[in-house]
């Protein structure tokens, strides 16, 4: 069973191949439209730092490093910042784009386009993204023997490890998909009840409401990446490099943990 499977309302289908024989039209569009304005928006002005032209983007950068420095460490951070900017970029900007403009206007044949994150698909892929860092940093660091972190309490805590991990993608889509579809089904409901006053502060909750979002998973997916670093060191202890060998993750982290 495909992920695209999964019903919310009517959805434009678009058949792309084999592996992925249909995918959410609108869901597309809006990501293509929705990356290429992220893209514009921190490309304009790419002057010397420090001018108003490029002060915005100072913001960003700053307070993505506060949110990785805070979740992973000062020493850690840094091989994750892209991604948890990035994730954070693309689901307050999806968020914004989706109440603030009137896509209503625009008719498609089928479904209609509304933020990326009303979309199950959407949010699970990013849930796996989020997963598939969390093993990768794992790894990175200690290697494929960091499963071993499943027996370490005994046999019988298996389960328990393999349904925390299994918990932590569910988590993460459905917190994500759940905020933004209800925030849209109170506008749809009370817009229709008084057209005149109520618009304004639905539309400046819904800007505040997808911003948090966006701050929040980022922060649970550095977080995530986090506990695994942790519980390697648990069982493993600090990183220990041989001479002359040089990794960025690792060399931050050992001496880290050493500290």
């Amino acid at each position: 069973m495909y992920f695209s499977a999964i019903e919310v309302e009517d959805h434009m289908y678009w058949n792309v191949g084999t592996l992925f024989p249909s995918v959410h039209g609108e869901t597309m569009l809006m990501f293509w439209f929705t990356v290429s304005i992220v893209l514009s928006v921190l490309n304009v002005g790419t002057v010397e730092i420090g001018t108003r032209h490029t002060r915005h983007k100072e913001y960003l950068v700053n307070y993505v490093v506060i949110i990785a420095q805070g979740a992973l460490g000062e020493n850690e951070y840094l091989p994750w910042l892209s991604f948890c900017g990035s994730t954070m970029s693309l689901i307050v900007a999806s968020n914004w784009i989706g109440t603030l403009l009137p896509w209503q206007l625009i008719n498609l044949p089928v479904g209609e386009i509304r933020s990326l994150s009303v979309d199950p698909n959407f949010t699970v892929a990013l849930a796996l993204l989020s997963i598939f860092n969390y093993y990768n940093a794992a790894i990175l660091v200690f290697g494929p023997h960091y499963f071993l972190v499943y027996i370490k309490d005994g046999w019988g805590f298996i389960p328990i490890y393999i349904l925390e991990d299994l918990s932590k993608p569910l988590s993460l889509s459905f917190r994500l998909l759940g905020n933004v579809i209800a925030d849209e089904i109170i506008v749809s409901v009370l817009i229709p009840i008084s057209p005149y006053g109520i618009p304004l502060p639905l539309m400046i909750n819904g800007l505040i409401g997808g911003s948090v979002q966006g701050v929040v998973y980022a922060t649970l997916s550095c977080t995530y990446i986090a506990e695994a670093l942790k519980a390697g060191t648990n069982t493993y202890g600090p990183i220990v490099l041989k001479e002359g060998q040089y990794d960025p993750i690792l060399v931050n982290y050992s001496s880290n943990s050493v500290d």
